[in-house]
């Protein structure tokens, strides 16, 4: 929930909600609660296996690489710009398609359901927009800015689960994950988040929105 309470991402959401600033503060308590909640499930509750994989060296993030080399007093700056090149070049395909697909959303799809009048019950608003949120999430900052636009189709308890999922779970995360987790923890740790996410959206809307 870290970039929740990122105070960028605070003030994009104040900006991005001027008609609804308690929105700003919503998004920190719930994320915050949703947060906890897996936390707690996980404490209660610990998975069976092993969380970390065995890794070798090759499948050290950059950060790690720049540590071990610094202990030997010899930084590879080579080796540290390779993993950096390709950890970039991976996670930039999934940022160009998140941001493709909501261009054409927001181009195309959003003036077609609006002239058609189309409304969805709000047991399904919710999947969907935790579905977007989790494919196309760009960042936390940005995701205020993206949800502002979605209100005008979706109730505005659906958005705050977007905003709640996004920065917790997404398609980038999951990416990361796997590079150190086993799938079951992935599996585990997903669900969890997106049921908590789906309580808490319906929560607001039955008692806040």
């Amino acid at each position: 929930a870290s970039p929740i309470i990122n105070p960028i991402t605070i003030l994009s959401t104040w900006y991005a909600f001027p008609d609804n600033p308690m929105i700003s503060v919503w998004r920190i308590v719930l994320g915050l609660g949703v947060a906890l909640l897996v936390a707690l499930s996980f404490r209660f509750y610990p998975p069976s296996k092993e969380l970390m994989k065995a890794r070798n060296t090759q499948n050290l993030s950059y950060e790690e690489v720049l540590i071990e080399s610094s202990r030997s007093k010899h930084i590879n700056k080579k080796r540290l710009l390779i993993h950096m090149e390709k950890e970039f070049s991976q996670l930039l395909f999934y940022f160009s398609m998140a941001a493709s697909v909501l261009s054409v959303v927001q181009v195309y799809g959003k003036p077609w359901l609006i002239n058609a009048g189309i409304t969805l019950p709000i047991v399904w608003a919710i999947p969907i927009l935790l579905v977007l949120a989790f494919f196309f999430s760009i960042c936390s900052t940005s995701d205020a800015i993206i949800g502002k636009s979605l209100s005008t189709l979706f109730p505005i308890s659906s958005v705050m689960g977007f905003l709640i999922l996004g920065p917790m779970l997404d398609i980038k995360n999951v990416y990361i994950l796997k590079q150190y987790m086993p799938t079951s923890f992935i599996l585990r740790l997903g669900i969890t988040i997106v049921i908590m996410s789906y309580i808490t959206a319906l929560g607001f809307q039955f008692f806040v929105g």
